[in-house]
């Protein structure tokens, strides 16, 4: 089971925190404030109006795992989300991808294929990790 999945199934967090969480796991590093803190942009930030919250965690994700390059890898992440989110459900943001059924199934998915996108941008960029 990969970090990913054990923390989708762990049941102690969201979306965001999901993302940066695995981020963690990949440098073994524990910030339980930071994990905390990042709920807040869960749900399209508590509200579903705003941009998903794996959105939101993968670029924070991001941040962390490289952030000298992050600038550059974070702008590449946001499109390809849009571009593919957006066509497939009429927008970004939380409401507009839950506003369908299944919502459960579709935020994992939605949340694999992000992190795997976000995966190959870090390699596509000199980062390595299993």
């Amino acid at each position: 089971m990969t970090a990913l999945h054990r923390n989708m199934y762990d049941g102690n967090f969201c979306c965001a925190s999901i993302m940066l969480k695995t981020g963690f796991d990949l440098e073994d590093v524990e910030d339980e404030t930071a994990l905390t803190a990042i709920e807040g942009l869960c749900g399209g930030m508590r509200s579903g109006k705003y941009p998903c919250g794996v959105l939101s965690g993968a670029c924070c994700m991001i941040s962390f795992l490289a952030p000298e390059d992050a600038p550059d890898m974070i702008p590449e992440l946001t499109q390809w989300f849009s571009d593919n989110y957006t066509q497939l459900y009429g927008g970004i943001n939380c409401s507009d991808i839950k506003r369908c059924p299944e919502d459960a199934a579709k935020c994992q998915q939605v949340m694999e294929q992000t992190y795997q996108k976000a995966m190959e941008i870090l390699e596509a960029h000199g980062y390595e990790y299993e």
